[in-house]
């Protein structure tokens, strides 16, 4: 049980970094995209 605990620690971590990285590059993609589209009305 102790060596699973640093394993779901490091997997955690890994979990949250790579999620915020995609959630950035995708907030970035949309506005890029938006910024390309003219938006009328």
């Amino acid at each position: 049980m102790n060596q699973n605990i640093p394993e779901q620690m490091a997997s955690g971590i890994f979990r949250v970094i790579f999620g915020g990285c995609i959630l950035f590059i995708l907030a970035s993609a949309m506005i890029w995209i938006f910024d390309l589209i003219p938006v009328t009305g």
